[in-house]
């Protein structure tokens, strides 16, 4: 199972607000620091402030769109296919835990992940969002970025037999 930028957005998007609040907080403390030129005197030119204004803005842009993307790429799945991914993805649910749940074998399980993953990702194709755009579009967004690093051990999207 690859790690891929489809399932890095898909467990992205449960902590969207969070990232937006956390950028709201960046932009808004940098807006308040114009006020009485804090940042001039802490030798931040305005030129830099406004720069990392924008960046901020450039990267709320980026989440929302990836938010909408993956959002709409849900809507076209089926509830079974949007259920197992939620339970593995989200949830953190173990293939035991989603056989379990759904009174199904672990091999069912472990395949009807698999079938939901492909589903997804080709959902995400037909708006436009193969892996590369994605990887270009949202691997230099410093959250989504963070998401992927924790998301990085190379287990985290392998189906594990325990």
């Amino acid at each position: 199972m690859l790690k891929n930028w489809s399932n890095i957005a898909l467990v992205a998007v449960s902590r969207t607000q969070k990232m937006l609040d956390d950028l709201d907080f960046a932009f808004n403390s940098r807006l308040s620091s114009t006020f009485g030129s804090i940042h001039l005197k802490n030798g931040v030119t305005t030129e830099q402030l406004i720069g990392e204004m924008l960046k901020i803005n450039d990267c709320k842009r980026k989440i929302v769109e990836m938010k909408a993307a993956v959002e709409a790429a849900l809507d076209c799945l089926d509830d079974n296919n949007r259920q197992t991914l939620k339970k593995r993805l989200l949830d953190k649910m173990s293939f035991r835990e989603i056989a379990d749940d759904d009174g199904v074998s672990l091999r069912t399980a472990f395949r009807r992940f698999e079938n939901a993953q492909m589903a997804f990702l080709r959902a995400l194709r037909r708006q436009g969002y193969n892996e590369e755009r994605m990887k270009k579009e949202f691997a230099e967004v410093p959250q989504l970025a963070a998401v992927a690093e924790r998301l990085g051990g190379e287990n985290y999207f392998v189906a594990s037999r325990e």
